[in-house]
């Protein structure tokens, strides 16, 4: 897979759930025009929601990197963490397939994944209690 251009923005930097994720298309200056409103709050002292957004500059990209495959991973890794050879097996595909997009979903910063002594790699999704997946042509 090619490398994927996006932008991450995430509002908390503790390692719980957030709120909120939006993951959609945009363009730079949408970025910029939307970090303004978060930057004014910080700079009076109020308290931001926590949220985590990844824009993508350009639609295919957006498609490339979240298939249906992938938002199934989300899904499935949500409520507890799951070796990736057993989230291959819940989900019937092929375990080097599902560890590929395991791969490219922690790049963009959606499940986690940990490697324990005698364990195999697991992943889990903390990373928002809501989604929202926006496309726009």
């Amino acid at each position: 897979m090619t490398s994927l251009r996006c932008s991450k923005n995430q509002t908390d930097q503790n390692q719980g759930p957030t709120n909120f994720a939006r993951i959609k298309t945009g363009t730079s200056t949408d970025i910029f025009k939307r970090a303004l409103a978060p930057a004014k709050k910080m700079d009076r002292g109020d308290r931001l929601t926590p949220e985590m957004r990844i824009t993508f500059e350009d639609l295919a990209e957006l498609i490339r990197a979240m298939t249906a495959r992938r938002v199934e991973i989300i899904v499935a890794v949500r409520k507890q963490a799951a070796a990736v050879s057993d989230i291959a097996k819940l989900l019937h595909r092929d375990g080097a397939a599902v560890a590929r997009d395991v791969k490219v979903l922690e790049a963009l910063g959606l499940p986690t994944t940990t490697l324990e002594k005698n364990r195999p790699r697991r992943a889990q999704d903390r990373t928002a209690d809501k989604y929202e997946l926006v496309a726009t042509i």
